[in-house]
């Protein structure tokens, strides 16, 4: 099957996605649970992140939710570590205030999760802003459990303060030593670039790249990743797309959106064949349509702003 979609720069891009009503009735038991601890902020905000369709805001108002026992608390440290690795962060982190029994529970989550929106009129406030941000990763990276894996490393940041240094180096620190990162997603700048290391990385398995800039993938070594994603990623002088795919042959998903060369080699590239790939979301040019001609799905993203729209019937 074959689906073609028209990328216009004069509208945005909306992406629905059901909603899996399981997860939300187990939220729903999970954090009605926390109704017995005093009410504070994180209490509420979490309430409101995940009860965001009306009617399971009003089941969380019916009284046999706050007079469920809390249980939730005697569940394995593994379970709850779990469910609160879907969640940012700074939220997780912040749950440290419900009880003594998840005072230290963060520092064993299993995930890095972070979301920087600078302000892009004010250099000032943003670069204090920015500092603030660091100093927050910092710390959190500093009083985590080290011995613990971070399995998924998540970094949206977006600042015109340069901090390009402290992204290298949490990067570098979940893809090294006892990280055994499985999920990293990365949406940047392209004055970020990707540390050679995260090419070599043995448990990856899902990697998705937007606006970072790739210099030294001469040696691509990925032999999990199922899910590939890059969404403007800037290829450096003297790189292709080719030298990546070949070092992974077993992905299913891939998505190839928006590349920047900064050299003429697009047409000179040679591509293998990935047997194994199921589904693929290609913007027109970015690989030849032999490479993805086998897969189940395709996606073909055109750039229509300047070409007449056609009418399909």
């Amino acid at each position: 099957m074959i689906v073609v979609t028209y990328k216009s720069h004069n509208l945005e891009n909306t992406v629905f996605k059901p909603t899996h009503y399981g997860f939300f009735f187990f939220a729903v038991w999970f954090f009605s649970a926390l109704r017995l601890v005093p009410r504070t902020p994180i209490h509420t905000l979490l309430c409101l992140r995940f009860f965001s369709d009306k009617k399971l805001k009003h089941l969380c108002s019916l009284s046999i939710f706050s007079t469920m026992v809390d249980c939730i608390s005697s569940l394995p440290d593994s379970i709850l570590c779990d469910i609160l690795s879907s969640l940012p962060t700074k939220e997780v982190v912040a749950t440290s205030v419900l009880s003594k029994r998840w005072y230290l529970l963060w520092r064993s989550v299993p995930s890095f999760d972070f979301d920087y929106d600078g302000d892009h009129f004010d250099y000032d406030k943003d670069k204090e802003a920015c500092s603030h941000f660091l100093q927050s990763v910092d710390s959190f990276l500093l009083r985590r459990d080290r011995d613990e894996p971070i399995h998924r490393f998540r970094l949206k940041s977006n600042s015109l303060f340069d901090h390009t240094v402290s992204i290298n180096k949490w990067i570098r620190a979940a893809v090294s030593g006892s990280g055994r990162v499985q999920h990293l997603a990365l949406c940047c700048d392209w004055n970020v670039v990707m540390p050679s290391v995260v090419f070599s990385c043995k448990t990856v398995v899902v990697l998705k790249l937007k606006l970072v800039t790739l210099e030294d993938i001469s040696f691509v070594d990925l032999p999990f990743p199922k899910i590939l994603h890059l969404n403007s990623v800037r290829l450096s002088e003297g790189l292709n797309l080719s030298l990546l795919l070949s070092g992974c042959p077993n992905l299913e998903d891939l998505k190839v959106e928006g590349l920047i060369y900064e050299t003429d080699v697009q047409n000179k590239e040679k591509f293998i064949s990935l047997p194994k790939l199921v589904s693929a979301t290609i913007h027109e040019n970015s690989l030849p349509l032999e490479v993805v001609k086998d897969v189940e799905v395709l996606f073909l993203v055109l750039d229509m702003d300047w070409v007449t729209p056609l009418r399909y019937v």
